[in-house]
Order: C-alpha cells, then structure tokens, then sequence
C-alpha cells in the first residue's frame, strides 16, 4: 500500500509540474472560470499557537482529463490532517493535490485540513493558491486569518 501511495505521489507531482510549471504564486492568477474552482473557508480570527481548519470546495463542470491544485500557506505554520494525497512543499509552504481519473477521481467535494499558527505569531496571516486545469486561476474564498494572543 504505501508503494501504490509513493507511486501515485509522484505521478501526481510529475503531472501537477508539467501543468504549472515550477514554484507557485503566479502573479497572473485570474478568477477561475474555467472548468473547475475551488473556494477556500477559514475563520475570521484563531488564537496564536492554536489550530483551524481550512475547508477547500472544488466544483466541477464538464469533463476534464486532470485537475492540479496547490493550497499556499502561511511560512512557519504546521499542516496536519491532509487528505486525498496532498503532498506537502515547500519554498513557498504549500500542499500539492492531484485529481485525475486512474487517481483521485475529479468530482465536486468539500475537503478539509488542520493548520496550526505558531506560538508567536499575531497579526493577519494570508493564503493563496491556485487550480490548474486548461488554465490557472485562483483559489475564490477567504484569503486571510487574523491571529490574536
């Protein structure tokens, strides 16, 4: 089982890179209207040193061969809980999400994951991040949490 997770983690990485390219945080991100979107939920405030969950829902419309996705996350804050293979990266921190039809399958779902604001953090923190299909638009939805002592 974990050779078939290492094979499909690859794969998934091969595939997301021949899409996007290197790195992230394109400047160019338009508003998706494409194939596919995703909307990032977060709360409005967490406490420092404390954990939030960041729910991402993916829509899909039509048929699509693949969808790449990668969640930017603020640097210095500890991910948890990542489901569906998402792979994590770094410079910048980021998880990498593959959906295809011989892997995850492309379908509308809501998703989950566990961040955690360092111990010493206070201000707003942000999030990007990007869906790759035909094209590359931005992830819709909450960009930023306010983090309090």
């Amino acid at each position: 089982m974990v050779k078939h997770e290492i094979f499909f983690a690859s794969a998934a990485l091969c595939i997301l890179l021949l899409f996007a390219g290197c790195g992230s945080n394109n400047p160019e991100q338009k508003t998706a209207a494409g194939n596919a979107k995703v909307t990032r939920t977060l709360p409005v405030t967490v406490n420092a040193g404390e954990n939030i969950t960041v729910s991402l829902t993916m829509t899909v419309n039509g048929s699509l061969s693949a969808i790449g996705l990668e969640e930017d996350y603020p640097a210095g804050w500890n991910v948890s809980n990542i489901p569906l293979h998402g792979v994590l990266k770094d410079n910048p921190d980021r998880i990498e999400w593959l959906f295809w039809p011989l892997g995850e399958p492309i379908t509308n779902r809501t998703f989950n994951y566990t961040i955690t604001a360092p111990a010493a953090y206070s201000g707003t923190a942000a999030f990007s991040g990007k869906v790759i299909t035909k094209g590359t638009n931005a992830i819709e939805g909450d960009t930023s949490v306010k983090v309090v002592n």
